[in-house]
């Protein structure tokens, strides 16, 4: 640590400690957290932060004015700034977190999906594909990885969105995403900061998009330690991997507007993480010019010019001496150092209906949806060929309405446009969720489709029958005694049924309490396994959905897919007769029964000041299954394959090793026995495991790393937390070792009174399996 880089921390930080809880108050917030060259560790980031600062040094103030205020147009995209008269033109921010929001491009998997490959490979590849797209229609910031909500509640509508419970998963997947992007010259916008855990009130309002309401919002009431140890780990990580733009939520926190929040703007992200990303708001999440302005907020999403609370009513409050000239400036450089640094003048002039679907993105979308496929359950032995998967079969049953295409071609799962219910029943298959966070699907290959063309390829070919109505009883009555339901006449002359179920989800909305499946699937799934001893159940959902007919004997394997995406058909079809492995692993625990699920949200009436505690801490998914001595149906991480894998030769070594941030450091503070001390995303030991494909075919097995914390921790930890997990590919009897890096940061809890991270002295355990029930192998360390 140099001397001037100690004698910033110490002056930040002595001001932030001899502060309230809000530390930088109204009258310093222009100052504090002003964006400084300092923790730039990629030149070409500091020479586009001095070319942002030349640019502004020479514009008006009525300039200024106007260029900060997003609104929309015909141009397609969802906000968009004036130009700078022969420096920067307008600049484009663009849906969706699915890809470019147009029919002519790709539609990529949601983050569930591919969150549930649990590969760092394919989150990256996608991210690059994603990021190639919006270049091609010119975006200069794609408003695409979404690190929160993160899913503190099952019943929360937009989960599938991002990229999962757990903050070591999430920080992963947001730091690859961001570099993807920006490989490709355009911004990585990360959301929404943070809080955004339920649908319900989070504009004030039971559901949808508007009318939005300030004093009924919900606040989430958070406090420090869990702030820093969940919600704020992902956008640390996106931060030093270089992310350009940020956009914070529309619910409050802790009692404040986020959008309007000097501790969550200034205190945490501009100061202790050091950001130098552009702070964005939500779509009109943002009320008061004055208190957006001076309390960190950059750029206000929101409709036409004069209904925007930035631009000219900005320019106001400057002019009428409520607000400091210079505040303005530093929000604008923000804006302009992405655009210079990713040399952004090398985009094409926008257009998002640009004809940009290839093979490249398709080949991406089809990978992931192979490896999400998460296989729950398999009857098949030596003796058992029941099961998955599929051999040579010769009469194939497919049932429910997920299998087929939609009645109105593939935008029928839009049957009120943007704001259709969630709760609806969805005819046809479903490969996205709604509202801004799905985009259109330029083509979709049914799973009845998939199955037909791969069974034709066999030989002899295999029949392939279906049924995707939800109507059991539908039948024809010959007469003489003569009556026949179409249903059952299939099923008993059917060699294998795989019956289709799904659910929806979707921004605005909160999932239903139930958790059933859409259409009835689950009488559905009960009815067939009453008639027939091979039935495959696949699986469509956001997330966790009630499976009280797991058990059943006649259910001889379960696939779970997620939003299985546009080439949901070929996947699902490469699964199920075995062409491909499955290999995806459970981002949430799935639970016996509903009630083993937390709430984790507020359900009351609509009221003033209404307040989400988030009282559980870190104890979410899988830590508070564990805390709570549940045993789950299936647990996170969990999911089988159909070959058999072996982990040995675990060992851990400590291996102090520097660990440079891509694009920006963070002001984070790290102590190690009550001392200060440099270093937080330094290595501090490196593990190591063999894995081993014991079984007759090829596949793909993820060894997942957990961290329990010693005793002597002043609070209580969960008894276990991720904090590795690599997937690797085996032919068989072959075998590779994996390798983990634990950094400072992992080993690390917030210490509320110092305000920094500190490593708690005793003894840590490290164990190694394949889901976090299932942990054969560990070690243990001394700190």
């Amino acid at each position: 640590m140099s001397p001037p880089f100690t004698l910033v921390l110490v002056a930040l930080f002595a001001y932030l400690n001899a502060s309230t809880a809000h530390a930088a108050s109204s009258a310093h917030a222009s100052k504090i957290g002003t964006l400084t060259a300092h923790g730039f560790t990629d030149e070409k980031w500091i020479k586009g932060f001095e070319m942002a600062k030349a640019v502004v040094a020479g514009m008006s103030l009525e300039q200024k004015v106007n260029f900060t205020g997003l609104w929309l147009t015909s141009t397609g995209c969802s906000g968009q700034t004036r130009p700078i008269e022969g420096k920067v033109p307008m600049l484009c921010f663009a849906d969706t977190p699915t890809g470019v929001n147009s029919r002519y491009s790709t539609q990529f998997p949601a983050g569930v999906t591919t969150i549930a490959t649990w590969s760092r490979d394919l989150i990256s590849r996608r991210a690059d594909a994603m990021g190639h797209e919006f270049s091609l229609v010119g975006a200069h910031t794609p408003m695409a990885i979404v690190a929160g909500p993160m899913g503190r509640s099952v019943f929360d509508g937009r989960t599938w969105e991002g990229f999962g419970v757990d903050p070591y998963m999430s920080g992963v997947a947001t730091a690859l995403s961001v570099e993807g992007f920006q490989k490709n010259g355009v911004s990585g916008m990360i959301k929404h900061y943070f809080g955004n855990e339920q649908e319900y009130l989070r504009i004030g309002v039971a559901g949808g998009y508007f009318p939005s309401n300030k004093d009924t919002t919900i606040s989430s009431n958070i406090d420090a330690a869990t702030v820093h140890e969940e919600y704020l780990w992902p956008f640390a990580e996106g931060v030093r991997a270089g992310a350009g733009h940020i956009m914070s939520s529309y619910n409050k926190l802790n009692g404040t507007l986020a959008s309007e929040s000097c501790h969550a703007l200034v205190d945490l992200l501009k100061v202790e993480l050091n950001a130098h990303s552009a702070v964005v708001s939500d779509w009109g999440a943002a009320y008061d010019t004055v208190e957006a302005a001076k309390n960190g907020l950059d750029f206000v999403e929101g409709g036409a010019p004069a209904s925007n609370i930035f631009g000219g009513a900005l320019g106001a409050a400057i002019k009428n001496g409520t607000l400091p000239k210079d505040i303005i400036d530093d929000k604008i450089v923000r804006m302009l150092t992405p655009y210079f640094a990713l040399d952004q003048k090398k985009l094409p002039a926008v257009n998002i209906q640009r004809k940009i679907l290839n093979k490249k993105s398709t080949q991406v979308v089809l990978d992931i949806a192979e490896e999400s496929i998460t296989l729950l359950k398999n009857a098949r032995t030596k003796k058992d060929k029941r099961g998955l998967p599929l051999e040579k079969p010769s009469d194939i049953l497919i049932v429910g309405p997920q299998a087929v295409p939609g009645p109105y071609g593939i935008t029928s799962n839009f049957a009120s446009a943007f704001f259709a219910l969630p709760t609806n029943d969805y005819n046809g298959t479903i490969t996205n969720g709604l509202g801004s966070g799905g985009s259109p699907a330029p083509y979709v290959v049914d799973p009845l489709t998939g199955i037909s063309e791969r069974a034709r390829k066999q030989d002899p070919p295999a029949y392939v029958d279906w049924y995707y109505s939800s109507d059991t009883s539908a039948g024809v009555d010959l007469g003489f005694g003569f009556a026949t339901k179409f249903l059952d006449a299939k099923i008993s002359s059917s060699g294998q049924v795989v019956v289709f179920a799904s659910t929806m989800a979707m921004e605005g909305y909160d999932r239903d309490a139930s958790l059933k499946l859409s259409n009835g699937a689950d009488e559905m799934i009960k009815y067939v396994a009453a008639r027939h001893k091979d039935v495959i159940v696949v699986v469509s959902a956001p997330g966790p959905v009630a499976m009280d007919w797991a058990s059943h004997a006649n259910i001889s394997a379960i696939l779970y897919t997620y939003f299985p995406t546009t080439e949901a058909g070929t996947a699902i079809a490469s699964v199920l007769f075995g062409d491909v492995s499955p290999s995806g692993k459970l981002p949430s625990t799935l639970a016996n029964k509903v009630s083993d699920y937390p709430l984790n949200k507020y359900d009351g009436p609509i009221k003033s000041n209404p307040v989400a505690k988030f009282s559980e801490g870190v104890f979410l998914d899988y830590k508070h299954f564990e805390q709570k001595g549940i045993k789950p149906l299936y647990p996170y991480g969990f999911g089988m394959t159909y070959t058999s894998f072996s982990l040995s030769d675990f060992s851990i070594l400590r291996t102090p090793k520097h660990r440079k941030a891509a694009v920006r450091e963070t002001n984070e503070r790290l102590f190690v026995a009550g001392k200060a001390v440099s270093g937080l995303y330094d290595v501090a030991y490196t593990a190591r495991v063999k894995v081993h494909n014991t079984g007759k075919v090829a596949g793909a097995e993820v060894p997942q790393l957990y961290l329990t914390f010693p005793s002597s921790t002043p609070r209580k930890m969960p008894a276990h937390s991720l904090r590795g997990f690599d997937k690797v590919h085996l032919k068989p009897g072959h075998s590779a070792t994996v390798t983990f890096e634990l950094r400072n940061k992992d080993l690390a809890v917030w210490d509320v009174k110092r305000q920094g991270w500190t490593i708690p002295k005793g003894m840590y355990k490290v164990s190694v399996g394949t889901d976090s029930s299932t942990l054969p192998l560990s070690k243990t360390f001394v700190y």
